[in-house]
């Protein structure tokens, strides 16, 4: 019997130097709210949230990763989290609110194809963010 899975969160492990403004980017910039905050074996966890998504940081890292975000290439680091995918209902609108708020995106729209299911066999386009990326439907699937 195949199980059913549904997603809880994504955790992100951060200096504890890096906790704070983390936070509070993610608010300013895309609107989470603090959940929760403890602590515990010496770590301390922030659950952020919007809407139904949820994300774990853990400040637990020992070092700044330091990637670059002028070359998403470069960003393919296997020891760490590469990127988080957040669905919108407007990729444009969504974009303009986030350069309002000086989060440019960092590449320009790519065009690629996806897993071709049976329903939907539509291209999916993607303009990923400098800080933090999205995903929404426009013509197709698309992310940012």
């Amino acid at each position: 019997m195949p199980h059913a899975f549904t997603h809880d969160h994504v955790g992100i492990t951060l200096t504890p130097d890096d906790l704070d403004a983390t936070i509070d980017w993610y608010a300013s910039k895309l609107d989470f709210t603090l959940a929760q905050r403890y602590d515990t074996h010496g770590i301390t966890f922030a659950f952020i949230t919007n809407g139904n998504v949820k994300i774990e940081l853990m400040s637990a890292a020992s070092r700044t990763q330091g990637a670059s975000t002028d070359n998403i290439f470069a960003t393919l680091d296997p020891e760490r989290l590469h990127h988080i995918c957040l669905a919108v209902e407007d990729l444009n609108t969504t974009l303009s609110q986030l350069a309002e708020r000086h989060v440019p995106p960092s590449a320009s729209r790519w065009t690629y194809p996806k897993s071709v299911s049976a329903s939907d066999s539509s291209p999916t386009t993607s303009a990923t963010s400098s800080s933090s990326p999205s995903r929404a439907p426009e013509s197709g699937r698309s992310t940012a």
